[in-house]
This record gives structure tokens, sequence and C-alpha cells, in this order.
């Protein structure tokens, strides 16, 4: 994408990149910074979901001796994040953003990618690949975070999220995580799918909370050698068995 077709907002983030500097579009006023209030934001705070992925795909040259990656903080993003398929060539860090459009990551090779603070309708990152972590710490996901068969080296963070709206809200059967797979404080409205997840560190799935009469569902339904049970809460004092899991044997 040519540089002259960026917004001034647009502009910021692409120079940055290149020295993996944050662009920070937040006004400072907690208020007016607030995610309930994103929709009127505006165009000074847009950002084309189709920039990040042109950042992601190599599209900004890069000096040796740098170290480039999307860094965008109290962004509204509009279209969809399309990485089907992808290659991308550095880490995605968001922080405070809002996306119109449900991030997609299928088949994806990826680096770090941490959306942390955000509100999302949906994540799918079936099948993706991730050499580092995998971070949506206190985001809300306005449906399904899709995580089957993944493969992440570090960790995988849902630590604080809001997630789901009936049915399935998150879906990780055969996700396999190199490090510890951090569920502490998760929100789900659905249910919680881990069967066949392979977890090289921890999995503590003791704080889950669901507000619907879903469960979690993780060992193929049964508790593996490596695990112990543990109660996930679930409102009107109803309770669903998990697992607390300290990898495969």
């Amino acid at each position: 994408m040519p540089v002259p077709d960026l917004s001034e907002p647009e502009r910021l983030l692409w120079a940055a990149f290149p020295r993996g500097a944050s662009a920070d579009l937040r006004v400072g006023d907690p208020a007016a910074d607030d995610l309930e209030g994103a929709g009127s934001w505006g165009p000074s705070r847009t950002i084309r979901a189709e920039v990040i992925t042109a950042l992601l795909l190599g599209a900004c040259a890069v000096e040796p001796g740098q170290s480039p990656a999307v860094r965008l903080r109290g962004a509204w993003v509009t279209g969809r994040l399309d990485l089907i398929g992808a290659t991308l060539s550095c880490p995605l860090v968001c922080e405070y953003c809002h996306f119109d459009g449900e991030p997609r990551f299928v088949e994806s090779s990826a680096k770090t990618v941490r959306i942390v603070a955000s509100r999302l309708p949906g994540f799918n990152g079936t099948r993706m690949r991730l050499d580092g972590i995998l971070n949506f710490w206190s985001s809300v996901v306005d449906s399904v975070t899709r995580l089957d068969q993944a493969k992440v080296s570090g960790q995988v963070c849902l630590r604080e999220v809001t997630v789901g709206a009936g049915g399935v809200a998150v879906a990780a059967d055969g996700l396999a995580v190199g490090g510890s797979a951090d569920f502490l404080g998760l929100i789900a409205h659905g249910t919680v799918r881990l069967e066949g997840a392979q977890v090289s560190g921890t999995m503590d799935l003791s704080t889950v909370t669901h507000l619907q009469t879903h469960d979690i569902r993780a060992c193929s339904g049964r508790v593996c050698p490596a695990c112990a049970p543990r109660q996930a809460r679930l409102e009107h004092g109803r309770r669903s068995t998990s697992v607390y899991c300290t990898g495969r044997s």
C-alpha cells in the first residue's frame, strides 16, 4: 500500500512500525478513551485493518538493526484483519483497541499476538502456528474464540477475558501449548472446549465463571493422569468439573 494512501493516524502507525514503537491514539481522558464510547472516536483514531495487514506482511521496508512490530493503542480498527494462511513477519500488539471485524489467523504462521484490554467480535485462530505468546488479557470477545488445533510455542493467556454469546465460547480442541495456559478470571458465556488439548506448563481453570448453563470440556471428558479435578463457578450456585493441568504424561 503506497504511503500517500494513508490517513494521519495510519501514517503514525506506519512510521512507528520499523522501530517497533507504539502508535498511541489515546487522548488521555479516561472517559473519552473508554471502549464503551469507541463509536464516537472518529477518523483521528481510525485504522483500517488492511493497513495492519500490509505491515504484518512486509509492505514497509525495515533497516538492518531494527526490530519491527505493529504496536497500536486506542484505535478503532475498521474492516477485517484477514491473515488466513499468511506468514507474519513481526509481532502484533494491540491495546485498548476496538475491532469491528473478527480477526482471522486461520492456518497462519505468526509471531507474538497480544490483543489486550480490547473489544473484538470474535477471533479465529484455527490451526494457526504461533512462535511466541497469544494474549487476550482483559479483552471482551463478543462471540467465539476459536483455537482448535492451534500450536503456540509460548503462553496462551485468556486471563480476565469475557467471551461468548451462548453455545460455544472458547473452541480449543486439540490446542497445543508449549508454555502455560492462563484462564484465571475468565468469564465464559458458553462452553469452553479443550478436548485433547496439550499444555506443557500449567493450566488452571478453577476460577472460570460461567454465566449460562454450559461447562468446560477438557481431556476428552475425563481427567488425564497429569490433571487434578477442580471446580469452575456457574451462576446460581451451579458448578462444573474442570481440570488443573501440569502437563500430559
